[in-house]
C-alpha cells in the first residue's frame, strides 16, 4: 500500500483522542478493499464461465489478471489491519473466531 508510510507517520502525530477518527477511516478503507476483492472475483467468475464455454484463451488470461488483482486487494487489507494495530486496535474477534473454528473443525 502506497500510503502505509503516511498513515504510520500520522499515527505518531495524532493524540489519543483522535484515534477514534483514524480507526473509522481505516475500517472504511478495509471495507473498500474487501468490496473491491469481491468485485474482482465476481467479474473473474463470470468471465471464466463464458471463456470456458467458448474456449476463449484470452478470456482465461483476463481471469488470471483479475484474480491476481483480487489477491493484491487482500494484501492491502492485511496492511490496513497492521495500521489498526499501530494505533492500538487489535482484531481480537477474528483471532477468537479462528480459535473457535479450529476447535469445531477437530473431529
Amino acid at each position: 500500500m502506497r500510503n502505509r508510510k503516511l498513515i504510520e507517520n500520522l499515527t505518531k502525530h495524532i493524540n489519543e483522542a483522535s484515534y477514534g477518527k483514524l480507526e473509522v477511516i481505516l475500517r472504511n478503507l478495509i471495507a473498500d478493499e474487501q468490496q473491491a476483492t469481491a468485485s474482482y472475483l465476481k467479474a473473474a467468475h463470470k468471465i471464466a464461465e463464458k471463456a470456458e464455454e467458448h474456449q476463449d484463451e484470452l478470456g482465461m488470461k483476463i481471469v488470471k489478471v483479475l484474480e491476481d488483482i483480487a489477491n493484491e486487494e487482500k494484501v492491502h487489507v492485511g496492511e490496513l489491519q497492521k495500521c489498526m494495530e499501530l494505533i492500538g486496535i487489535s482484531n481480537k474477534e477474528t483471532i477468537e473466531g479462528e480459535k473457535e473454528a479450529s476447535e469445531l473443525l477437530k473431529f
